[in-house]
């Protein structure tokens, strides 16, 4: 079968194109961006990444000669099962759901790497046959210490597995990856390597294999992809993101306008190209559909977008399901290192003097393992135990905190609060203020704040609609007292229409509802001349790209 070729380029409107990556010591040529951008600010002592030394620089000319000549191979695909149900999703297989919270790549290309870590995660809570293990892993750590993976400006999900796996100097001369907890995302890729966490190597999470193919968009090949997540878990899928057709078919925005589990992005038609990778987690079969139904997926852009960071599409659309398909492969006898992953039961409410039952039950560890709970009730009392009574005799909100510690001295924290005579209200949803006709390339100020009605310090959950804004990358920016304007700047580099929202939370985490407020950027009727060259090169391959948007 005719393998889809696709490259990752960088291409500049004045006619310039970075030099494309390839490495020469597998058969199976993979391309990644920018590289040589990436090793400027490396400390090899403390990183033991690789040097550019140990790859191939080609021009333009010479890859494309080298594609011309060179005999592609497809990786063999899965079989499909003939008995495939109509729903299947691991966010509620057996009841429980195996997939991990959505996140936020930020201001940074990386979709990819979270991607990546995604499926990892998913793969590592089935192996593990516990789905509330939830395992949160640093993409950060890719980003910093496995280099030639990709970068803010863009690579590819097989290639964060590949060099996870190698145990020279490209792989930071080890098979794994850390916890967040090791190395937490910061949305740039000139973060060194050196800031994880000591005793890093104790913390690696390896693993035994990975691998890629390609699919033709056919029935019989949304079949295979099917049977693939069924039978092993998640996979990574390749699509076209950044679909600007302003109204129903600009995904971006309708991820933030769908937030239902029922809702779904109908086939807008065929388009080229592909410049964002995700992580396929079910499907669900409906004849009402135009294609016959949709794919279940988890997404990068926060647990704001969509249904908490999840949507469905229709099957065929964006290319979805005809680009890439990458799995991972985790051993659970290969990491027994867990920390208890604690569940302190969630809020509780009662009246002074009336005894509250304390649930820490929820609690799980891989290894089964648990020798501690410690309770502290946030009234200078504590106790032990998985379950406790607990009575206050003061009206007031209370911090609970659960300590879980296992055998050989890991430990798992989980906080929550006791209402005892008390209530909670979210916040006021923002006023939103600032410009709604702008300019490109020139800094608007906006302002926003929200009252809360207990008084309580308010944090803001802001998106520009555009993920290339000026500052640095936050999800959530506080606390700010009650009532206090805030003022941000942003820069559109682009010509169209935006929306910016903003929504409030208190240290409870109630949440407001959105403030929204459009703003357009007019059109630039100036014509940009491209070189014929690259438009000849944009027209010969599919581009995969996460850092053009996201």
């Amino acid at each position: 079968m005719k393998m889809i070729k696709f490259i990752i380029l960088c291409i500049f409107l004045l006619g310039n194109i970075s030099p494309v990556v390839f490495s020469s010591d597998e058969n199976i040529v993979e391309y990644d961006i920018g590289i040589e951008n990436n090793f400027n600010n490396i400390n090899l002592e403390d990183c033991k990444c690789e040097t550019l030394d140990d790859y191939n620089i080609l021009t333009i000319e010479e890859l494309i000669s080298y594609i011309e000549s060179e005999n592609y191979e497809d990786f063999s695909k899965p079989l499909s099962s003939r008995n495939l149900p109509d729903y299947f999703c691991w966010k509620d297989y057996e009841g429980e759901d195996w997939t991990t919270p959505a996140k936020d790549q930020g201001n940074c290309g990386s979709c990819w790497d979270f991607a990546a870590m995604g499926c990892l995660e998913s793969i590592i809570s089935i192996r593990e046959n516990c789905s509330k293990l939830d395992p949160d892993l640093s993409e950060q750590y890719i980003l910093s210490c496995l280099k030639g993976a990709g970068s803010c400006r863009g690579g590819l999900a097989r290639s964060a597995f590949r060099y996870i796996n190698l145990t020279d100097r490209r792989g930071n001369y080890c098979n794994g990856v850390v916890l967040e907890s090791c190395m937490p995302y910061q949305a740039d890729d000139d973060i060194e390597c050196i800031d994880k966490c000591e005793n890093w190597e104790e913390k690696l999470i390896p693993i035994i294999d990975y691998g890629y193919w390609y699919p033709d968009g056919s029935e019989n090949d949304r079949d295979i992809i099917k049977t693939q997540i069924k039978d092993y878990g998640p996979v990574i899928a390749t699509m076209l993101f950044t679909y600007y057709v302003h109204g129903s078919n600009n995904l971006e925005e309708w991820g933030w306008t769908h937030n239902s589990a029922d809702d779904y992005y109908p086939y807008p038609g065929p388009v080229e190209n592909a410049n964002h990778q995700v992580v396929l987690v079910g499907w669900k079969d409906d004849s009402n559909i135009g294609k016959g139904g949709y794919w279940i997926v988890k997404n990068s852009c926060s647990s704001e977008w969509g249904y908490n960071g999840f949507f469905n599409i229709e099957y065929g659309s964006l290319n979805i399901d005809s680009i890439e398909i990458d799995w991972v492969e985790y051993n659970p006898d290969s990491y027994n290192n867990w920390s208890p992953k604690v569940n302190s039961g969630g809020l509780y409410f009662e009246s002074i003097n009336e005894e509250l039952n304390f649930y820490g039950n929820e609690t799980v560890d891989p290894e089964n393992d648990i020798v501690d709970y410690n309770w502290d009730f946030g009234d200078g009392t504590y106790d032990k135990g998985i379950t406790q009574k607990h009575s206050y005799s003061e009206k007031g909100i209370y911090n609970v905190i659960l300590t879980v510690t296992d055998s050989i001295g890991n430990i798992g924290i989980d906080e929550t609060w006791a209402f005892i005579d008390e209530s909670n209200n979210p916040p006021e949803a923002p006023i939103l203020k600032g410009r709604r006709l702008g300019q490109k390339e020139k800094e608007f100020e906006y302002t926003f704040y929200s009252n809360d009605p207990d008084g309580d310090d308010v944090y803001y959950y802001l998106n520009w609609g555009d993920v290339y804004w000026t500052g640095s990358w936050q999800p959530w920016i506080g606390p700010y007292e009650s009532g206090e304007k805030i003022t941000l700047t942003n820069i559109w580099d682009t010509n169209g229409e935006y929306v910016v929202r903003v929504k409030a939370k208190d240290k409870y985490n109630a949440e407001s509802d959105w403030s929204i407020l459009p703003v357009k950027i007019p059109i630039n009727k100036s014509i940009n001349i491209i070189n014929p060259f690259i438009m000849r090169l944009i027209q010969s391959f599919k581009i995969i790209d996460c850092s053009l948007y996201l």
